[in-house]
């Protein structure tokens, strides 16, 4: 099974082509996977980079400044909103 990538706009505050970023993060997830494959660095395990490859799921969520800064402070406890929170795939509860 391929990478799939998920993509959801939660926020109302920008208008996004639903059609339009799906393809462009289904070139970014390939993309880092060929740099990944080429070049892993020495933490990334090879098996790690086979189960990614496999059936790696990449979900993206657009979200408002309050709800990244509520899950910012949920999950690093800081209580600021972020630009990007990120979850690995083997996480107990992402949300």
């Amino acid at each position: 099974m391929p990478i799939s990538v998920n993509f959801s706009n939660n926020q109302k505050h920008l208008k996004l082509n639903k059609r339009e970023w799906a393809g462009k993060f289904d070139k970014l997830a390939a993309a880092i996977i060929r740099n990944l494959q080429a070049e892993s660095p020495p933490h990334l395990k090879k098996q790690w980079l086979k189960k990614v490859t496999d059936r790696g799921v990449f979900n993206v969520v657009f979200v408002t400044n309050e709800k990244i800064r509520q899950l910012n402070r949920q999950w690093r406890d800081k209580d600021a909103p972020t630009d990007v929170l990120s979850f690995p795939m083997d996480a107990e509860e992402p949300p």
